[in-house]
């Protein structure tokens, strides 16, 4: 009974070594990860605490929905704010995805925030029209059939464009709803749980984000690689491999736009397209390029290309790239958020705000 006992206890005592040195362990991988890959001290998770409130990348986000648009919401800065257009007004009217949306930052960081700073006019509305996961047939749609019950001559519409707006759609629009409600239905749950729990350890984000590469084509050649050598950009910059359908993809865009902006035209409301830079276009920037996206696989500047469709249709452009690349902004050192090619943090909505800005403020009063 005694030898028992005594086992007994050197089992405990073993176990409980064994549990300290793991917390130890875990505690000093922790720490080291903090202080040399602090790119991993970020906050990434998404989920939905209501309808109308969603965490997005560690954001708080209100959303409040009109009833002139089905697709699109408008962020509001708490769940109380509401929003009512304003006809005696002019208005300007941004629509666009997750970067007009400001998918993680805060809402006073965003570029229609910033814009709206500087451009004070009491005898002008300025909205912004966004949501996830939209496409441009989205967009044109909404502009063709939706916002002509708000708005009159004068008024100003801004589409930003986004990059990964030129895809090729296997799927109906109605079966890649379904997958998506599926997915998250499955997901959401999962989510919560990592949100309250895991995300505050950046030892785990930095072990996730390695072992999420595994099964990532990331090296080779672009004919190697094929459609993960561009990514989500593939049929916007005619990646090698993938010119016809990129140029098929191109044309589906041209003729969407064509129809809207005649549309507007005819109404006399004024429309510009935002570009949307991606950090691709940044020298600075790999360290966010998770994927290793090439540019050098693209066979057309996608830039240039749509500022030719823009020109033939006599629409105006904003476009912040090169106020991005000015050496002056690298003070702020990254402009798109960690791992991620597509959305500026709050430096890159600042300075594309200032672009909006500098190309609306010699409007007429």
């Amino acid at each position: 009974m005694i030898i028992k006992k005594r086992t007994k206890i050197n089992f405990l005592k073993q176990s409980i070594y064994i549990v300290l040195s793991f917390i130890i362990i875990f505690i000093i991988l922790e720490i080291s990860v903090r202080i040399f890959f602090p790119i991993f001290n970020f906050n990434s998770i998404s989920y939905e605490k209501s309808p109308n409130h969603k965490i997005l990348k560690g954001k708080d986000t209100f959303l409040f929905k009109d009833r002139i648009s089905d697709k699109f919401l408008i962020r509001v800065k708490n769940k109380n704010k509401k929003i009512s257009i304003n006809h005696t007004k002019k208005k300007i009217i941004f629509i666009g995805d997750s970067v007009t949306l400001g998918l993680g930052v805060d809402f006073e960081d965003t570029f229609v925030e910033n814009f709206k700073r500087k451009f004070k006019r009491n005898n002008t509305q300025i909205l912004a029209f966004s949501n996830l996961g939209i496409n441009y047939n989205d967009i044109f749609d909404t502009i063709s059939n939706e916002f002509p019950k708000i708005l009159k001559e004068g008024d100003i519409i801004i589409y930003q464009f986004n990059y990964n707006d030129i895809v090729k759609f296997n799927n109906s629009e109605e079966n890649i709803k379904k997958k998506i409600n599926f997915t998250n239905n499955i997901l959401v749950s999962f989510q919560k749980f990592k949100f309250k729990y895991l995300n505050h350890s950046s030892l785990l984000k930095f072990l996730n984000h390695h072992f999420s590469l595994i099964s990532k084509n990331t090296e080779g050649s672009c004919s190697d690689r094929k459609i993960e050598a561009l990514g989500q950009y593939s049929y916007a910059f005619f990646s090698k491999g993938y010119e016809k359908e990129a140029k098929e993809s191109w044309l589906n865009f041209e003729k969407q736009f064509s129809l809207s902006k005649t549309l507007l035209e005819k109404k006399n409301i004024s429309f510009y397209v935002l570009i949307s830079p991606v950090s691709l276009q940044l020298k600075n920037h790999k360290i966010v390029n998770k994927l290793n996206l090439d540019l050098d696989c693209s066979t057309k500047n996608a830039n240039l290309y749509l500022k030719e469709i823009l020109k033939k249709n006599s629409v105006g452009f904003i476009d912040p790239l090169d106020n991005l690349k000015d050496p002056q902004n690298d003070k702020y050192k990254l402009l798109f958020q960690e791992f991620d090619t597509n959305h500026p943090n709050k430096y890159g909505h600042e300075l594309i705000g200032e672009e909006v800005y500098n190309k609306l403020s010699n409007l007429n009063k």
